[in-house]
């Protein structure tokens, strides 16, 4: 393996804040709402953005064509301030928001799994889970802490995905896209709080 090639999922997540971003409907909101920020993104970026998940995963996000110019306009759309420039932490809150929408808009075509299902899956996590899975995204740590893995596990399960007896989550793409969704909010979360 190359030098640099160990880059860990999380860290590769990370690493896309400066390239990858997505959209939805727009609604104001306080300055740290990277939902508010991806719905006053174009439909065109929403959909760079789903296109380029379909194809190759996370992995791809950072293939989305999103105009950094753009972005900064949904951000000072979201404040009081027009003028606003946005901190560091709006990328990777961006790029944690696109993933978990461009998971949801896959696991709802694909598997037929309504956003407010995984929504209802989150929120069945304990708070200390939640924090857990935030935390994960703000450290360098490219080891996921076990308990962090259990609680993912344990949201995919409350979502409604049972991997087969004797199956792993390793290289099963169905489980992939839910844990994708609750990696992308752990993300999102964990750095609005930042900006």
């Amino acid at each position: 393996m190359a030098e640099g090639e160990a880059v860990s999922r999380r860290t590769k997540v990370l690493l896309l804040s400066s390239g990858a971003l997505l959209v939805f409907l727009p609604t104001r909101a306080f300055a740290g709402d990277a939902e508010c920020v991806w719905n006053h993104l174009s439909a065109a970026a929403h959909q760079s953005v789903f296109a380029a998940y379909e194809q190759g995963g996370v992995d791809a996000l950072d293939q989305a064509q999103i105009d950094d110019t753009a972005v900064i306009a949904s951000f000072r759309a979201c404040t009081r301030n027009p003028s606003a420039i946005p901190s560091r932490a709006i990328g990777p809150a961006l790029v944690g928001a696109s993933l978990e929408h461009a998971a949801t808009s896959h696991l709802k075509v694909a598997e037929g799994v309504s956003p407010a299902r995984l929504d209802r899956a989150w929120r069945g996590l304990t708070p200390t889970e939640q924090q857990s899975l935030r935390t994960a995204y703000l450290t360098s740590d490219a080891d996921i802490p076990r308990a962090t893995i259990a609680a993912i596990d344990k949201a995919v399960g409350m979502a409604g995905y049972k991997l087969a007896p004797g199956a792993h989550v390793i290289g099963d793409p169905r489980y992939r896209h839910y844990a994708d969704y609750f990696e992308g909010r752990a993300q999102r979360e964990a750095y609005e709080q930042r900006f």
